[in-house]
């Protein structure tokens, strides 16, 4: 019974240290990612097209008879909502741009941003 009780308050020692031995994820975990300007160059081109794509989308939508559906309303709404949003990361691209940078910097939001319209900011 004791060395049951001994076995067990060894192993929890064991536990403890292990856990206070200060492991460390040792992954990239930096808030701020560099991008080359050639990629963000590349993918504003790409964004721009799509973006012209959805609002010529949304625009024979608009046109259509059939936009009282409820089907082509959520095409509809979805459509504007991937315009904003592709605007508002084109924006954010020029703003990057600016200035002639070798390299541009994202934070993990402005990533995400930029990964919801489809952008590939693949690191070089």
């Amino acid at each position: 019974m004791i060395a049951r009780i001994l076995a067990v308050v060894v192993l929890a020692g064991v536990v403890c240290l292990s856990c206070a031995s200060g492991y460390s994820y040792q992954g990239d975990i930096r808030d701020i990612t560099d991008v080359s300007r050639s990629v963000i160059e590349r993918e504003r081109r790409l964004l721009e097209d799509r973006v012209n794509g959805w609002a010529r989308s949304l625009d024979a939508l608009q046109r259509d008879e059939k936009v009282r559906q409820p089907i082509e309303d959520n095409r509809t709404s979805s459509y504007a909502g991937w315009i904003d949003s592709g605007r508002s990361v084109l924006s954010l691209f020029d703003a990057k741009l600016s200035g002639n940078p070798s390299t541009v910097s994202f934070t993990r939001e402005e990533w995400g941003r930029a990964e919801s319209v489809y952008c590939r900011l693949v690191r070089e």
